[in-house]
């Protein structure tokens, strides 16, 4: 049995760090490698036109898992299972479903491995004891979404994500999302336009500076001395953004979020007038 998602457990800590989002592109990324993912994004997801929503749609529903409580993770399992019935087609001559076991446990795999990459790259590595603690509570979420045949140990985990990642190769939703990052607008009007540039810029740059080196190499992405040195000066800086913050700020949003989303769901008429369908 999974330990429990308490306060200062290690899942509790460290899968809705702030610098987790740093990292939100890389995942994308790493997800949509998977041709079947690929092809199911491609063929019924909106995030071209409408990337925004339906990344805080993501993050609404990422949030409960750790944040919103057993039942609540069960409630949201289910409906995502739910959802994703609905996306089948065809790729290369064969028929795809979104609940593919292989795809479906890919997805999981990024989002378990993104807090581990995000205090490799942004804080402090996590310790041996906290590693086995934070796989064998990921593990229990991942059993509550269905996801039967993870790897045993954390070790384990790490080489199969070695080896997904070794068998991934470019594709046409990769250039796509890789097209959006560049271009897409900003998320809310208030938002000064001169700030927007920037921030999608520095948007590409982190994925091409936190996604596997190999995978970067196959897809064709620059990455140079001088980009290795940009991205150690940004790492310090949020290093020490990290260091001044409490621990229990640096997780104080998802948690929120989590508990909000948890209501709305036991609340139908609020979540439809809240979120859009």
């Amino acid at each position: 049995m999974a330990p429990p998602i308490v306060r200062g457990t290690a899942a509790w800590r460290y899968f809705g760090d702030f610098r987790d989002v740093l990292l939100a592109g890389q995942v994308l990324v790493l997800q949509v490698a998977h041709p079947v993912v690929a092809a199911g994004v491609r063929d019924h997801s909106d995030y071209r036109e409408d990337p925004w929503t339906r990344l805080m749609r993501t993050g609404a529903s990422l949030s409960i898992y750790v944040y919103g409580g057993v039942a609540g993770a069960r409630f949201e399992a289910e409906r995502l299972r739910e959802l994703h019935r609905k996306f089948t087609g065809i790729a290369d001559g064969r028929r795809y479903s979104a609940l593919n076991p292989a795809a479906y446990a890919w997805v999981h795999a990024t989002l378990v491995m993104a807090p581990v990459d995000a205090q490799r790259f942004f804080g402090r590595p996590l310790s041996t004891s906290e590693l086995d603690e934070y796989y064998a509570q990921m593990c229990g979420v991942g059993r509550i979404l269905g996801i039967r045949d993870f790897p045993p140990t954390w070790p384990d985990f790490v080489r199969y994500y070695d080896e997904m990642v070794a068998g991934f190769s470019p594709n046409e939703t990769i250039e796509t999302l890789l097209e959006t990052a560049s271009t897409v607008g900003k998320p809310f009007s208030w938002l000064p336009s001169s700030w927007w540039p920037p921030v999608r810029k520095g948007q590409t740059f982190l994925i091409r500076a936190t996604i596997p080196a190999e995978l970067r190499t196959r897809l064709g992405l620059e990455w140079t001395v001088a980009d290795e040195r940009k991205f150690a000066r940004f790492q310090r800086v949020v290093r020490i953004l990290g260091a001044v913050t409490p621990p229990p700020l640096r997780t104080a949003h998802m948690r929120w979020i989590g508990k909000l989303n948890v209501w709305l769901r036991a609340h139908p008429w609020a979540y439809r007038f809240f979120v859009r369908s």
